[in-house]
């Protein structure tokens, strides 16, 4: 699809988590790692919050590694989850933080109602621990995993996801979200780049060109739950409708495996190129 010869692959990562939200790393942990995995332009995209986004910046002038500030935003449309990456936010946007602010209580209130029902079917865990597991950082599903694993009732999140924590299982509770347009919204109003996170197999037909009237700019080609088919299938609708793609490990570092995909992704320097001109466009527009 892409020749290096002519247009220079770059190692980069531009989906990665830390414990602001739910990573296993703190920020400046994070970028260290980028260093050893020689990662040339890596993007902090938490869940629903800016805390960790100074401490990355920081270490990113130290280790020599340029950092995007970002955020991935949880919104729904028509009961389906959709996850909305922002590049290059203002952090001081009144706006975006009130909604952050919000979204991470109802983050809050769902822990507390998914270990209820966890009580409710006999596991041994209290709200406490799982608020302790995710420390300072907005509390999710994978801190609750994380707390079942260390009581040894399971030995991967990823059991634990499927047997408990996804839709229709005993212990999931929908959270309130916001819709993705207005997330799209709350980006551009915020100086950010917006653009689709992992759209995968079943993303709802005729959102995409509404989300691009709305200011949608990118979408997130290159994602460990896209297979090569899906990857060329998002690859062509970005060429289609002239958006730029991006791609990222969607790193949390809580199972030994991630750290293997963690900086797997190759784009061309075009890709960043223009990535870096919709920053500098500051409304993250695009000419199409």
């Amino acid at each position: 699809m892409y020749s290096s010869k002519s247009c220079p692959l770059l190692k980069v990562d531009l989906h990665v988590h830390t414990t602001a939200s739910d990573g296993a790393y703190r920020p400046s942990e994070v970028i260290r790692l980028a260093r050893e995995k020689e990662i040339e332009y890596i993007a902090i995209t938490d869940h629903d919050t800016t805390e960790g986004l100074a401490e990355a910046l920081r270490e990113g002038d130290v280790q020599k590694i340029k950092v995007f500030p970002g955020v991935e935003i949880s919104t729904v449309y028509e009961e389906e989850e959709i996850h909305i990456l922002g590049y290059f936010i203002n952090t001081t946007n009144k706006a975006l933080q009130l909604t952050l602010r919000k979204l991470t209580e109802a983050r809050h209130n769902r822990a507390r109602a998914m270990v209820k029902k966890l009580q409710e079917l006999g596991y041994n865990v209290a709200l406490e621990e799982v608020l302790a597991r995710a420390g300072p950082g907005a509390v999710g599903r994978p801190h609750i995993a994380l707390v079942l694993m260390e009581k040894g009732y399971f030995t991967r999140v990823e059991e634990v996801f499927a047997q408990l924590l996804n839709p229709g299982c005993p212990a999931y509770v929908p959270r309130f979200k916001i819709s993705p347009y207005k997330a799209v919204a709350l980006i551009k109003g915020a100086e950010g780049v917006p653009v689709l996170a992992h759209p995968g197999e079943n993303f709802p037909a005729g959102l995409l060109t509404e989300l691009i009237e709305t200011g949608l700019s990118g979408i997130e080609v290159y994602h460990p739950h896209h297979p090569p088919h899906l990857e060329k299938f998002y690859y062509e609708l970005a060429l289609q409708y002239g958006l730029l793609v991006t791609g990222g490990s969607d790193f949390h570092g809580h199972d030994p495996e991630e750290l293997n995909g963690f900086g797997s992704v190759l784009l061309p320097s075009s890709f960043i190129t223009r990535l870096l001109t919709a920053q500098r466009s500051k409304d993250g527009n695009l000419d199409r």
